[in-house]
């Protein structure tokens, strides 16, 4: 059953439970995340990056809300780590039901005015909205891009984010890496 972010993870918390995320950049990996989640009763995010997106393209995406809607436990079909509009856009027209807005790399004040702008298009459309505060660097070949230096999250700017921009989830940098 497809839902959005803000859905799930509010079950997810209410009965204290974490719910995995998997990228889908194949079909094999689609249907094995599905069956093995239907297989154990758990509720499961499908994470796609603007990149799979372009290469497998809007069949495969097709698929994917398909699969999800034909689900026995809740799904959502996730636009992971997008850095602009354009790519913002193309998700909400594929059928995603959440969308990262990932402008870590900027400053707070445009990260915050960036974000604002996803809130403002995707949360009237019943779409949850993921943004970015602080970086976990990169590693070699990384494709999402980023920074070579880690900057850690800092909690009064977190909360301060959260207030301003509305959004349902926030991915910080504590310590973590890829």
């Amino acid at each position: 059953m497809l839902m959005n972010m803000k859905k799930l993870l509010s079950v997810a918390n209410e009965h204290h439970f974490a719910v995995p995320a998997f990228n889908i950049g194949t079909g094999q990996i689609l249907k094995a995340v599905i069956e093995c989640c239907e297989e154990k009763s758990a509720p499961v995010i499908l994470a796609v990056h603007p990149m799979e997106l372009a290469f497998q393209g809007d069949y495969f995406m097709a698929s994917c809300v398909s699969a999800a809607n034909a689900a026995s436990v809740p799904v959502c079909v996730h636009m992971d780590h997008s850095s602009n509009l354009e790519d913002i856009y193309h998700a909400i027209k594929t059928g995603f039901t959440s969308v990262m807005i990932d402008a870590s790399h900027l400053s707070f004040e445009e990260n915050v005015a960036i974000t604002k702008k996803v809130v403002a298009i995707a949360h009237p459309l019943g779409i949850s909205v993921e943004a970015e505060l602080g970086t976990i660097g990169t590693t070699d070949g990384d494709t999402e891009g980023g920074t070579g230096e880690i900057i850690y999250t800092k909690t009064e700017e977190a909360e301060k984010f959260v207030k301003e921009t509305g959004i349902d989830c926030l991915a910080i940098a504590i310590g973590t890496a890829h």
